[in-house]
């Protein structure tokens, strides 16, 4: 029922059917989350070291499944 990042957390209260729809544009240096269509939103900013992990979502204390992920790479606008 919430999302954490870099310490901090924001909710994300499932819908009338139990689900959470997240979506997120990740940078190079911040993340953009939009939990529920833009019920909650969420601007973080980081600065990635060469070891850090991706993004990994889990439940903690409870399940969850992961009913669909889709991925788009875009292309740079400085090249």
């Amino acid at each position: 029922r919430r999302f954490t990042f870099l310490g901090r957390e924001i909710p994300a209260e499932p819908d009338d059917g139990g689900r959470v729809r997240f979506q997120a544009l990740v940078d190079r240096t911040s993340l953009e989350l939009f939990v529920g269509h833009g019920r909650t939103v969420a601007s973080f900013c980081c600065l990635p070291g060469p070891s850090d992990h991706p993004l990994e979502f889990y439940a903690k204390g409870g399940e969850a499944r992961l009913l669909s992920l889709t991925v788009h790479e875009l292309a740079s606008v400085w090249e």
